[in-house]
């Protein structure tokens, strides 16, 4: 009998190549199913879809401010270099319809009863809410990998990379493979390490990017040991609360700020030695 493999993210199309990756590699020796979180209701996701519009998700702006909406410009240009032009009709081909779910609630009395019925060995995870007690009991006895592109505790939340460039600390990027609790990113430490090898063409979204595919590797690994172990060893507790970045700190001085001065802050960066600020952390 296959083992299992559960996987949640969000629907752009970092997240949609975070699936494709895992499915490519892991499809012929484990049973996978997905979640798919998104920010419509499932009425007007499906109308959406029925009527090839599904980019239209991608596109939507998360910010309405002026630096806020030249910086999406700009992830959308290197966003088409690194991710394929991919959607969910490429996942449901792959996988069938009744393996995958799309939702607006990742906690929902359908969507747990989807994972309880599943009963999967491994949880996969990048972006999506807050789960809470009644998900995480659901899953049981299942390993949660939660893939986080940021340094925890230091950098919990979103945009790490943004923030990295904000507080003129490039050296203190990374990222990490967690359990989850229910609390923002403060599960115990599987793997952490720093990825601090960038160059002046880059900017915060490239460093995304090339942050998320060094995790991909990481967390590749970590199924590779499950697999030949079946088991994982017991991830690091953290200690120290760090801190959250949240959306509402997005402001549009900050923004200004990253895209009038990132070039420069990268530019100085790649003058230095280039030392990561936190020690890598591993259980395997």
């Amino acid at each position: 009998m296959k083992r299992k493999i559960l996987i949640s993210c969000n629907m752009e199309p970092q997240h949609f190549y975070f699936v494709k990756s895992i499915l490519e590699k892991y499809e012929e020796h484990f049973e996978i199913k997905v979640i798919f979180q998104s920010h419509l209701r499932k009425s007007k996701f499906r109308a959406l879809r029925k009527h090839g519009l599904i980019s239209a998700i991608r596109k939507r702006l998360c910010n309405h401010n002026k630096y806020g909406k030249l910086l999406k410009s700009e992830k959308i240009k290197i966003y088409n270099i690194f991710y394929d032009d991919i959607g969910l009709d490429f996942f449901i081909s792959k996988i069938g319809e009744k393996n995958t779910i799309v939702c607006s609630d990742i906690n929902s009395d359908e969507v747990v009863r989807f994972v309880h019925d599943f009963q999967p060995d491994l949880f996969l995870l990048q972006g999506g809410r807050l789960l809470r007690q009644n998900f995480l009991t659901a899953l049981d006895r299942a390993y949660i990998l939660h893939l986080h592109l940021g340094i925890v505790p230091y950098y919990r939340g979103g945009n790490s990379q943004f923030w990295t460039i904000y507080n003129n600390a490039v050296n203190e990027n990374g990222f990490t493979i967690q359990s989850v609790d229910l609390n923002i990113d403060t599960g115990a430490i599987y793997i952490r390490k720093s990825i601090v090898d960038f160059d002046e063409n880059d900017n915060h979204h490239s460093m995304y990017c090339k942050t998320q595919l060094a995790g991909i590797e990481s967390l590749k690994k970590l199924i590779e040991f499950y697999m030949i172990n079946n088991y994982i060893p017991k991830p690091i507790e953290v200690t120290e609360k760090g801190f959250n970045y949240t959306g509402k700190m997005v402001t549009e001085s900050a923004c200004k700020y990253v895209f009038l001065n990132g070039k420069e802050v990268l530019s100085s960066y790649c003058r230095s030695p280039k030392k990561p600020a936190y020690k890598n952390i591993s259980v395997i």
